[in-house]
């Protein structure tokens, strides 16, 4: 029996948040939140002063929002895959080699 192997949609996501977003992407915006949530009232109570502490804040903010950013919304414009699938191909493509041999076709001697 003849198996084909049909490949992954990478380049289209499906917008089914309010036709905005995606589950995927949203899964990373409350995970980049809720990240930054648990550690800026830490952040905020290290000075007395409001505005050193905002900027703080602010700063400590920017990494979890690049890295949410990056994964979630950017594509790679070589591959046409979202950053965070591009990254999961390129470090899982090991895994996936393997030891291919040519079979004999009915009718090759």
């Amino acid at each position: 029996m003849r198996q084909a192997t049909i490949p992954d949609d990478m380049t289209s996501d499906v917008k089914n948040i309010l036709g905005v977003i995606s589950t995927r992407q949203l899964i990373y915006l409350i995970i980049g939140g809720g990240t930054i949530y648990s550690y800026i009232p830490v952040v905020f109570g290290l000075t007395s002063d409001f505005v050193m502490s905002v900027i703080l804040c602010m700063m400590s903010a920017v990494p979890v929002l690049l890295i949410v950013g990056v994964l979630g919304f950017l594509k790679n414009e070589k591959t046409n895959m979202f950053y965070d699938k591009y990254l999961q191909v390129l470090f899982f493509k090991k895994t996936q080699k393997g030891k291919w041999r040519k079979t004999l076709v009915k009718g090759e001697s």
